[in-house]
């Protein structure tokens, strides 16, 4: 497999390359809890809404496009490791903060008072403590809070759900952690070769039109050297396709699978093979040794 030759772009529906949220470029395992995850904050009264940025100002909404708005790394505290700060993802060097009651994502000026306003205690849920409040590092009690959609760093008063919300931990292309499990999204690559993309009817997008000596490349952090299991999403409705998993450029080749018949390109079935990755960070390649199937998401698993 080689990486030379032309990349082929596809398109968001608002207009942007599907190339990924731009820097850091990787999928990225974390334990649940600490700084250094990629996260969505879900409210917990308005389960379809996430926190997320809109002109510079932090509010909750449904359906959040492009899904970078919505996605924060949590850092240790500007002001306090101890504590945390929420980068945005796709406007790296942005935060959270407080200014004048409201929250914005704003560039970090570098001086005490932003780095005070950008740092908040991670505290349990106020109204569920399976889920996680926000409190201000500098003015204690106040927490960020949503009314009317708008964030705002606040005492919630009698609405404490106002101000409680729940973690997806996400990568920056998309791609979900939960527990020691890591699933991304086929559509999420980095770079490909030959494939295009359809609507799926498991919702989202799949990769198709995948043909002999197709690839996608996806980066990714594995925490810890040893087996795992990945699985893979597929349809096909004659079979005989092989997937290898490999580093990309081709070697390592990490293990190789074959797609059975499924009947359609939308019926769906899950493989999976047991592969052996070192830990660090990865460029692992999607390579169709054998092409004639469509691809929905992969998913690693240590073992």
């Amino acid at each position: 497999m080689e990486l030379s030759g032309i990349q082929r772009i596809s398109w968001h529906h608002d207009g942007t390359p599907n190339i990924g949220v731009p820097q850091p470029h990787h999928v990225q395992m974390t334990p649940a809890g600490g700084p250094g995850e990629f996260v969505q904050l879900r409210s917990a009264n308005f389960p379809d809404r996430y926190i997320r940025h809109a002109e510079s100002r932090g509010r909750i909404d449904a359906g959040v496009n492009p899904l970078g708005d919505s996605q924060f790394k949590m850092v240790p505290g500007l002001a306090d490791p101890n504590a945390v700060s929420l980068e945005s993802v796709n406007f790296p060097g942005k935060f959270l903060r407080h200014r004048n009651g409201e929250v914005w994502v704003d560039s970090n000026y570098g001086d005490a008072l932003f780095q005070a306003d950008a740092t908040w205690n991670v505290r349990p849920g106020l109204s569920d403590t399976n889920g996680i409040s926000f409190e201000s590092w500098n003015i204690p009690g106040n927490f960020i809070r949503h009314c009317e959609s708008l964030l705002y760093s606040e005492n919630p008063g009698g609405i404490p759900a106002d101000a409680t919300f729940f973690k997806n931990i996400t990568s920056v292309n998309g791609g979900r952690t939960t527990g020691n499990s890591l699933m991304v999204e086929a559509e999420h690559y980095q770079l490909m070769k030959g494939i295009q993309l359809e609507g799926s009817v498991e919702g989202g997008q799949n990769v198709g039109w995948i043909e002999d000596d197709d690839w996608m490349v996806y980066d990714v952090i594995i925490p810890v050297t040893g087996e795992y299991t990945v699985e893979y999403r597929v349809a096909s409705p004659y079979g005989g396709g092989q997937i290898e998993l490999e580093k990309a450029g081709g070697a390592p080749d990490y293990g190789t699978i074959t797609v059975p018949a499924t009947g359609d390109w939308q019926n769906w079935t899950t493989i999976s093979h047991a592969v052996f990755l070192n830990a660090g960070s990865q460029k692992l390649a999607i390579h169709a040794l054998g092409g004639g199937y469509n691809l929905n998401w992969f998913r690693l698993t240590a073992r």
